[in-house]
């Protein structure tokens, strides 16, 4: 299979969107049910893609347990840095990590998911 195939294109950008919206209803639920409005932000999700195009190569890289650990790892911290340094989120770091998390698990999942029969 390719790098980049049509699934594995499809795949990133679902994953993206997937925890994305997994993160808006974490927030929404936790702080305030109006946070559900982050899921209209479209900024989100372009940025949700534009990391979620790491997981190709870390599932090339890795077995599936070390995919998961660093396919979360890295959509947690990158998200989490982005969204206090670059977009001035004033929640605290914790929340900021949590709630990435939650988006990183999500996405990394459903990008599993939809590759799992094409890996390796």
């Amino acid at each position: 299979m390719e790098m980049f195939s049509t699934r594995v294109l499809v795949a990133v950008v679902v994953a993206a969107v997937s925890g994305t919206l997994f993160n808006a209803a974490a927030v929404a639920i936790a702080v305030s049910p109006d946070r559900l409005a982050l899921a209209l932000v479209p900024g989100r999700y372009i940025v949700a893609i534009a990391l979620c195009l790491a997981l190709p190569f870390l599932s090339r890289l890795f077995d599936r347990l070390w995919f998961f650990i660093s396919g979360v790892l890295w959509l947690t911290v990158a998200a989490s840095v982005i969204a206090k340094l670059i977009f001035g989120v004033g929640a605290p770091w914790s929340m900021v990590l949590g709630f990435n998390l939650v988006y990183a698990i999500a996405a990394v999942i459903t990008y599993h998911l939809i590759t799992a029969k094409s890996v390796k």
